[in-house]
């Protein structure tokens, strides 16, 4: 999406078609997620949003909750082989920035990282608007399903309840979140916050349980 003119959304089924086109004549595919990245189309990249797979992405902004300047770019797995791959003649990294490293950039990087991602109960979640499904699991690492038996979902329903909020378990484990239509922006406050330490206090009940983590990654 444009930001410079306005919220931009691009045209229905115009990056599908710009990503096949692309594809088909092996042309790289860089995409920049200053704006959209981290949440801000609902989902954590903007490109999650349109179902496109970059070969290098850009970000900066939400990078420390513009809290500090900061940037940083990533590439897919064989190109960051090629450029290490060409910087073996001269023995340093190939490709820098003029303030790359920056020891408090990346120290409040790393820390407004921590805070996106600190309920790793949280596997992944989904939907659009007042329609959310979220998906609970061992560890964000792994992303492998809890033991049925354990109950995951249904622990976290019933802390959510004893704090007033009303939520439902659906198997296998995935929270179905969708409130009143008349909720307004407190209300929203009020209810993931409870839902947050609904989380908590399931993530340390069942922390240092046996886990069976020969279970496979599920797809979404």
């Amino acid at each position: 999406m444009q930001s410079g003119g306005g919220a931009i959304r691009p045209p229905k089924g115009k990056w599908h078609a710009m990503q096949t086109v692309i594809r088909k004549y092996d042309i790289h595919f860089h995409v920049d997620e200053t704006v959209c990245g981290f949440g801000r189309t609902g989902h954590y990249w903007g490109v999650e949003a349109f179902d496109l797979t970059p070969d290098i992405t850009t970000c900066a902004k939400a990078l420390t909750a513009a809290f500090f300047p900061i940037s940083a770019i990533m590439f897919r797995q064989d190109f960051f082989d090629d450029l290490m791959l060409s910087s073996d003649a001269p023995g340093v990294l190939g490709h820098g920035f003029t303030y790359a490293g920056h020891p408090v950039g990346a120290a409040v990087a790393s820390e407004a990282l921590k805070i996106y991602g600190d309920i790793d109960l949280i596997g992944h979640v989904r939907g659009i608007g007042l329609f959310c499904g979220i998906q609970l699991v061992q560890g964000k690492g792994t992303r492998a399903l809890w033991d049925p038996a354990l109950k995951v979902g249904t622990m976290v329903q019933n802390r959510a309840h004893t704090r007033g909020l009303y939520l439902r378990p659906v198997p296998p484990d995935r929270i179905s979140f969708m409130p009143p239509l008349i909720i307004n922006e407190d209300e929203i406050d009020e209810a993931t916050a409870i839902l947050k330490a609904a989380l908590d206090d399931v993530r340390a009940e069942v922390k240092g349980r046996a886990w069976d983590l020969s279970r496979t990654r599920p797809s979404w």
